[in-house]
């Protein structure tokens, strides 16, 4: 019942990248998707290349509980041209080069569709 997603940061290990990262789940019936996951939430891990264990970095279910909610929905709306709904989760981070997962899943362990955007915003 989860989407995984992983992906790699590169650059200068002393400089950060700002990341948009958002999943849809709910939201996505408004435009004829069928079977969508409710209540998602979102999770992403840092891989660890030296021991090969991944650490959980922040987990988010909706993305108005962030202290950055109003920078979230501006960017969404920026990138996507609408908002996301306020159930949907997202969060805006400054991560450094490394390799990365993210999953997407439904809280109650269900299964359906579920839509998962991760962007480099860095200016």
């Amino acid at each position: 019942g989860a989407m995984f997603a992983a992906f790699e940061i590169v650059g200068d290990a002393n400089k950060t990248r700002k990341i948009f990262l958002r999943g849809r789940g709910a939201s996505l019936a408004k435009f004829g998707v069928n079977n969508v996951l409710s209540n998602i939430m979102l999770n992403l891990y840092e891989f660890d290349t030296t021991n090969g264990g991944a650490t959980l970095i922040v987990g988010n279910k909706d993305y108005t509980t962030e202290t950055n909610s109003d920078e979230i929905a501006t960017t969404a709306q920026s990138l996507l041209g609408q908002s996301l709904d306020a159930k949907d989760p997202g969060m805006i981070l400054d991560l450094k080069p490394g390799y990365y997962n993210i999953n997407i899943e439904s809280e109650s362990g269900n299964t359906g569709n579920a839509w998962l955007g991760i962007d480099d915003i860095t200016e």
